[in-house]
């Protein structure tokens, strides 16, 4: 595998017109560079946030290199036979590979990519494409994968044929290591300047990718859009109000296809509004209701897993936009629909209040992926929770 630059230049400076791809220029630029020097890499791992746009890329290298385009190209064309079926899903060449078992299933309930869907990928790798020039196998949620998929993973990567391609995605590219616990950011205020990104920290990251795997691919790391650009593409194709484009262009957190899939499904924040709803009476609620929200939340549990750490990233954005309001920066709350409760709450509460709610939040996150038992971890944070001006009034 050939190192690639992270950019274009001369003759290699492309229009970014016929990519689906929006706003990731210098990822775009590094496989144009490559298609035009004729050293593109057999692996590539697309690292960035959930929705951020990794499947889009994916796909727009697919079509990069079965294009069947005359012209010499720096970009898929997206009109030939080629580039139409792989944007319909039905070029025979192209394969996604994911924890729900295949294109498009989520249905299957998995915990990590198994040995059986890389053998299968390794009996197709071993046969001419079928339609196109590769076969291109895109691989979601490429920092979960078994012990024995890894391993065969690892072995296609070192003897890959020479017309196959592997674009793996993945939410983060950290190595995996032994050590994977919480490393959070402790409350700091004799560091004015740095006080406030500093309580701002990310969920401590966990998991990664095997360096065995990590060594042999050529990383794209596709960072949040700005917010501007975010909320320019869907008021460009949706018609909201200026204040919900806003809104939703803030929650996206930079993630375009979040924002799209909001402005499209105007329910997801209909459904959105519900649970901050019921957040925020569990908040105003005395200790019986904020133990009833817990065992709630602990039943849902064992239904549906992703939707209490949904449910909890919700906690997070909230008190996140306590602190920012509370810190004087109102500007950079998310929930703008809800700034009349944040603001309420932010005059209730002192900072290292929040902070210690947020970490909360996040230790309950860390515990429950650690198989803790559901409820007592539910119901520790929600006392933690400090009490709002509502309940102060109330007592």
């Amino acid at each position: 595998m050939n190192g690639l630059d992270n950019g274009i230049s001369g003759s290699a400076a492309v229009s970014m017109a016929a990519w689906q791809t929006i706003g990731h220029d210098k990822a775009i630029g590094t496989l144009a560079r490559g298609m035009e020097m004729g050293r593109m890499a057999h692996a590539w791992l697309l690292a960035g946030p959930p929705q951020v746009g990794k499947m889009t890329l994916a796909l727009d290298l697919a079509r990069l290199v079965n294009c069947t385009a005359d012209e010499v190209k720096l970009q898929p064309c997206g009109e030939c036979r080629q580039c139409r079926r792989i944007s319909e899903s039905l070029h025979a060449d192209v394969r996604v590979i994911s924890q729900g078992g295949g294109a498009g299933n989520r249905t299957t309930a998995r915990t990590a990519i198994g040995v059986e869907q890389i053998r299968e990928a390794q009996r197709e790798a071993g046969l001419k494409p079928y339609e196109g020039r590769y076969r291109v196998f895109i691989i979601e949620d490429a920092e979960n994968f078994t012990q024995e998929a890894a391993n065969a993973l690892l072995k296609m990567l070192e003897e890959p044929p020479d017309d196959v391609m592997f674009a793996l995605l993945a939410s983060e590219v950290r190595e995996n290591s032994a050590d994977e616990s919480a490393g959070y950011i402790a409350y700091a205020p004799e560091h004015e300047q740095d006080r406030i990104a500093a309580l701002l920290d990310a969920v401590p990251e966990v998991g990664g990718i095997l360096p065995t795997i990590l060594s042999r691919c050529q990383v794209l790391e596709l960072r949040p859009l700005p917010i501007a650009l975010v909320q320019s593409e869907i008021e460009r194709r949706f018609e909201l109000t200026p204040q919900d484009a806003t809104e939703i262009a803030r929650l996206s957190s930079g993630r375009l296809g979040w924002a799209l899939q909001a402005g499209a499904e105007p329910q997801l924040l209909s459904e959105r509004a519900e649970r901050l709803d019921e957040i925020e009476a569990a908040l105003r609620g005395g200790i019986d209701e904020r133990f009833a929200y817990a065992e709630r939340q602990a039943a849902a549990f064992g239904r549906d897993r992703s939707g209490v750490y949904q449910e909890l990233q919700l906690w997070l954005g909230w008190w996140r936009d306590v602190l920012v309001i509370r810190e004087g920066n109102e500007d950079l709350a998310v929930n703008l629909s809800r700034l009349d409760a944040l603001r309420a709450t932010a005059g209730g509460c002192d900072s290292a209040q929040v902070v210690d709610a947020i970490h909360a939040v996040q230790e309950t996150t860390a515990m429950l992926e650690s198989n803790v038992n559901p409820r007592l971890c539910l119901e520790g944070m929600m006392l933690r929770m400090p009490q709002t001006a509502a309940q102060t009034q109330s007592a």
